[in-house]
């Protein structure tokens, strides 16, 4: 019986060991085709479809989808794809502002072993219309990020819309669902975090000003602590050192004894903490990641990614 036994344990943990070595292997394949003869050559979008394959797909195994997915949005939304102008140009905006600056600045490793699968491009924005906000961003279980409201996309005044804010948001998202941030930051603004009332304070500049001096970088980060954390390193990576600097003055100004300390003290504590987060936990520099990134903003205009368009011959 006992012979029995063990050499049925030794057959399960073979099978196991077995499993285990294929499944090693099979990770190691895309989960994704690459194989840029699968695409029609006939097809008006080829050059579109074989820039993603070069850029995406087969060095960081993503699917960037650009024709909208119902199966992939929420149905409680009236939502529209987006543009294929549109999408050209967001595609080359991401490949340049977000996936090229962190492949320089950490190595495209970093991209590969931690980057998301799909990027869904979505044209119209999700609206509440309850509360009067819109969602132009979503990150799920670490693997996939909707980019929303692409058809408003204007190349022209890049520093002043949402989406590359929105990029960085969604990707610190991603990596804090993979190595959670340090449980100080939960302290920070304890008492001021509203689910339900965060929208008063992205609405009106007065509001969004008060949200400064009660030590959030926008009002969005009011509703959460996690909503908090990744919004203090995407508002600092995409804002120059002047409205940065105006930010923290107005920060300065008392808000109604309700705090013990100033809100710019806050901020600046609560930016200390991922600094030391993405360092630690990802060897990440903030300052690195910022400077390129706002370095590579300063170039984009629409002549510049109509340069780009060239370059990757996709126009």
């Amino acid at each position: 019986m006992s012979k029995i036994i063990n050499l049925t344990i030794i057959l399960f943990l073979t099978i196991i060991l077995f499993v285990s070595c294929n499944e090693d292997e099979l990770n190691k394949e895309s989960i994704f085709r690459t194989d840029i003869k699968e695409l029609d050559s006939t097809s008006y979008t080829f050059k579109f479809d074989k820039f993603l394959m070069e850029n995406f797909r087969i060095p960081y195994n993503i699917q960037f989808r650009y024709k909208m997915q119902d199966i992939g949005t929420d149905m409680d939304y009236d939502l529209i794809p987006a543009t294929l102008s549109k999408a050209k140009q967001m595609a080359v905006l991401v490949k340049y502002l977000w996936f090229d600056v962190y492949s320089d600045v950490v190595g495209e490793k970093f991209l590969k072993e931690n980057g998301i699968r799909i990027i869904h491009l979505i044209g119209s924005p999700a609206k509440n219309l309850y509360y009067g906000t819109e969602t132009v961003g979503l990150a799920e279980a670490g693997i996939k990020i909707s980019l929303l409201a692409v058809n408003r996309l204007n190349v022209n005044r890049i520093y002043n819309q949402p989406y590359f804010q929105t990029m960085h948001h969604e990707f610190m998202h991603v990596l804090h669902q993979k190595k959670l941030y340090p449980s100080e930051f939960n302290y920070f603004s304890s008492s001021f975090y509203t689910p339900d009332k965060w929208q008063d304070y992205a609405s009106k500049p007065e509001k969004i000003a008060e949200a400064w001096r009660l030590g959030f970088v926008t009002g969005y980060a009011m509703k959460s602590v996690s909503e908090d954390f990744v919004e203090t390193i995407a508002k600092y990576i995409v804002t120059n050192d002047t409205d940065w600097a105006n930010m923290l003055k107005e920060a300065e100004k008392p808000h109604d004894d309700l705090l013990p300390e100033i809100g710019a003290d806050i901020i600046r504590k609560k930016l200390e903490v991922c600094k030391g987060y993405l360092r630690d936990s990802w060897s990440i520099n903030l300052e690195e990641i910022r400077s390129e990134v706002l370095r590579r903003q300063s170039f984009v205009n629409e002549t510049f990614v109509n340069s780009l368009f060239e370059e990757y011959d996709i126009d």
